[in-house]
């Protein structure tokens, strides 16, 4: 197989079964980096860490510290927010008392 230039389908079905789920191959391009599951419990490690140190600093002015990893809040921008009108709330005012009844 290494002094070929090509590869048979078969090894190619092989090798491309046991890739890492982190691989490139089973990335959507437009999804963003994948966290797996050890990259997720340190980013939620650091997190408190810096949470822990944030609060620990009795500076009443310290903005608080941006999370890594996986639970970054989505940017919303002051535009995006205006844009919300009062329709939208009132259907998920309704959706959530439909709820709140069962």
């Amino acid at each position: 197989m290494l002094t070929e230039r090509t590869v048979r389908p078969t090894v190619l079905a092989d090798l491309v079964q046991h890739l890492p789920p982190d691989a490139a191959l089973w990335r959507d391009p437009d999804a963003g980096p994948i966290w797996g599951s050890t990259q997720t419990l340190l980013a939620a490690v650091v997190n408190l860490l810096a949470a822990a140190n944030w609060q620990r600093a009795g500076d009443q002015d310290a903005p608080r510290p941006d999370p890594i990893g996986p639970f970054r809040a989505p940017a919303n921008t002051e535009e995006e927010l205006d844009e919300l009108d009062e329709t939208d709330v009132a259907e998920i005012d309704a959706e959530l008392e439909r709820y709140r009844r069962t």
